[in-house]
């Protein structure tokens, strides 16, 4: 892994930080997004307030969850689906304020893009990708524009919109953390070279149920 240092003329004191461990800072977002751009029904279904992901001192995105998510009830006995959601389902909205990759790398434009649930397909194409099956797909808000669930071909077909290419662009989540989170938590994962935010959120019946995201990194090849 490279290491970009930083020289101190104080002696001489050398300070390496990892690729990818830039500064991340998560602040209060007091309004929602533009609604030139997100739909009112989408807009109807997210909480007032938003989270801004500050990176190098920039504004990197914004999220906005769902008021409230609808629960499957059921559990997974095989340990790989960490969240009680139904694919395609509506979780929130993103503002991504320039250019950036998603977890495989492709390129996706600046600009706001609704957040879905989906499942990891389980074929030869998916095998050994990723140790859980939980991600959330990014569809192009001018293009999604009603809350109801995705079906699956939608679903992935609005995804690779996103990317322009033949695959939905995705981030993954990873387990919430055990403890309640009362405010977004950054995390590092340094062997992975990953950065995830737990965000704080809650079940249609006022339950805490926490997302655990990651911002930052991509997939090992």
């Amino acid at each position: 892994m490279r290491l970009p240092c930083l020289l101190a003329w104080l002696g001489v004191l050398l300070v390496c930080l990892p690729l990818g461990a830039e500064e991340l800072k998560v602040e209060p977002l007091a309004q929602g997004p533009n609604p030139k751009y997100v739909s009112e029904a989408i807009l109807a279904q997210l909480q007032p307030k938003g989270w801004k992901l500050v990176r190098q001192g920039r504004s990197y995105m914004a999220v906005w969850l769902a008021k409230g998510w609808a629960t499957t009830g059921k559990r997974d006995a095989s340990g790989q689906v960490l969240y009680p959601f139904a694919p395609g389902q509506l979780i929130g909205v993103v503002r991504l304020y320039r250019t950036t990759t998603d977890f495989r790398g492709q390129e996706m434009r600046r600009g706001y893009y609704v957040l879905r649930y989906g499942l990891q397909p389980q074929d030869g194409d998916h095998v050994g990708t990723f140790d859980t099956r939980d991600f959330l797909v990014l569809t192009p808000a001018k293009l999604d524009r009603e809350p109801a669930s995705l079906e699956t071909e939608k679903l992935t077909e609005l995804g690779a919109e996103s990317a322009g290419s033949t695959h939905p662009a995705i981030f993954p989540l990873l387990a919430p953390p055990e403890q309640r989170a009362e405010q977004p938590q950054v995390q590092r994962h340094e062997e992975q070279e990953w950065t995830s935010v737990v965000f704080p959120g809650k079940s249609r019946n006022g339950k805490p149920l926490a997302l655990n995201l990651i911002v930052l990194g991509q997939a090992e090849e």
